[in-house]
């Protein structure tokens, strides 16, 4: 049986950044993996995926779920740092 780690290591798509995309787009693990790897392979995918990762702190703000805000906050840090683009990144709030 295939894992996400395979699914993973196949598409060069980090878990973390699959599982945020998995409950942004409200899809299973597996198929988000698939999904990174295509956003990732696009121009502007990286501001896609910061914005994805933006999206679901402000929605771990909203549960009072301050752990996951952090831990989102980070990973906001390393997509900015793996997937820069012409533009600076904003700090997350």
């Amino acid at each position: 049986m295939i894992t996400l780690e395979d699914c993973c290591g196949l598409s060069g798509a980090r878990p973390d950044e699959v599982i945020v995309v998995a409950y942004h787009e409200r899809m299973a693990p597996i198929l988000a993996a698939g999904k990174v790897h295509g956003l990732l392979a696009e121009p502007r995918g990286g501001d896609t995926l910061r914005r994805m990762i933006l999206d679901e702190q402000a929605r771990a703000d909203g549960r009072g779920d301050g752990a996951r805000v952090e831990a989102l906050a980070i990973l906001y840090r390393e997509a900015c740092h793996l997937y820069p683009q012409e533009t600076a990144c904003p700090e997350s709030p």
